[in-house]
């Protein structure tokens, strides 16, 4: 309003300077706040630099011997896994070879079913009048166990004929020691 009339009074003049000089110092405390807070985060910055550093050396070497120990590990495993490679590789030959074994028993025994069968036959033809298992003239019951066949029949006498490896008066034991009937061969 004073302005607007032309009219200048000293009261005003004074409190342009006082805000003038208000502003100065309020840019030299903002100037020196800035300047304090910015030596406060250099400062910061430098403590986190060397402190991430740190944490950063500390990092590498634990990753540093944990692949060290990772490798060795690595290592032994390659080691054991050849080494069951290996094994694989004779177990495999091993069952092979116990396939061929297997068949080769398989045949002998059926060889040794068609013998049978064709003993079976010869017995029949001397047994006559008595049942299977029975011989004499009263048809009494043989006593051979299943390591022999009787000698049975009207002709015949009772008496027990052993398979192979088997032995004894009903054809009870083993002739290889170390065997236990009824497992002779």
């Amino acid at each position: 309003l004073e302005l607007a009339s032309g009219e200048h009074h000293s009261y005003c003049v004074s409190t342009n300077r006082n805000r003038v000089r208000g502003i100065k110092v309020t840019g030299n405390l903002l100037r020196e706040e800035m300047s304090g807070l910015n030596a406060s985060l250099t400062s910061s910055m430098q403590t986190l630099n060397t402190e991430t550093s740190a944490l950063l050396e500390n990092v590498t070497a634990t990753t540093s011997s944990l692949l060290t120990a990772t490798q060795s590990r690595l290592a032994t495993v390659e080691v054991q896994s050849a080494n069951d490679t290996s094994r694989v590789a004779e177990l495999e030959v091993q069952i092979a070879n116990s396939t061929k074994i297997e068949e080769e028993m398989e045949q002998t025994v059926a060889e040794i079913m068609l013998e049978i069968t064709q003993l079976k036959g010869e017995v029949e033809i001397l047994r006559s009048k008595c049942e299977r298992g029975y011989f004499g003239a009263n048809c009494t019951a043989c006593n051979c166990t299943s390591g022999g066949i009787c000698d049975d029949g009207k002709n015949g006498r009772g008496r027990c004929a052993c398979f192979e490896g088997v032995t004894g008066a009903r054809c009870e034991r083993c002739t290889a020691a170390g065997r236990k009937w009824p497992i002779c061969t």
